[in-house]
């Protein structure tokens, strides 16, 4: 599938019922590429904003790619570099304190003007950092305390260089 507009996020579940996401895609992007060659969905697909979808069929996709060495080789580098991201979001979970991993997330995502983007909302970096909003609320207070964030409007960040 992929996001004609929108944010859709791709969540599983724990036994505990708590909701975790997996992946983000944005407007152009593509999701659920593992469906490809499952035989049943892993995860479950969340419009985060109104969103629209193309549904790209499984049996065109296959096809395609079997017959256009140049597209299969175009799907294995982005299927790379979305392997590379999500390994990056697993070292970031395990950085310690979680005020270094918001650093270290603020530093990927922020803006020319070192400002977290409107499109980015600020629980996106809990869900990026699978902590809960008060837990990345006190980090975040902790951090414009040291000075090294500014928190210029609720809900928008900036780093401080």
């Amino acid at each position: 599938m992929k996001v004609h507009e929108g944010r859709i996020d791709l969540v599983r579940w724990s036994e505990t019922g708590r909701s975790i996401r997996i992946h983000a895609a944005g407007q152009g992007e593509t999701f659920a590429e593992a469906s490809l060659f499952a035989e049943t969905c892993h995860c479950d697909a969340v419009a985060r904003t109104p969103a629209a979808v193309d549904l790209l069929p499984r049996k065109a996709v296959l096809d395609a790619l079997a017959t256009s060495p140049d597209l299969a080789q175009r799907f294995a580098a982005y299927l790379s570099k979305s392997l590379m991201q999500s390994r990056r979001l697993l070292e970031l979970r395990a950085t310690k304190p979680l005020t270094e991993g918001i650093i270290a997330r603020l530093i990927e995502v922020v803006d020319e003007n070192d400002d977290l983007p409107e499109d980015v909302p600020l629980l996106s970096l809990a869900q990026d950092l699978d902590v809960t909003a008060p837990a990345l609320y006190r980090a975040l207070a902790r951090l414009e305390k040291q000075g090294r964030v500014i928190r210029p409007a609720r809900g928008r960040v900036r780093l401080v260089s």
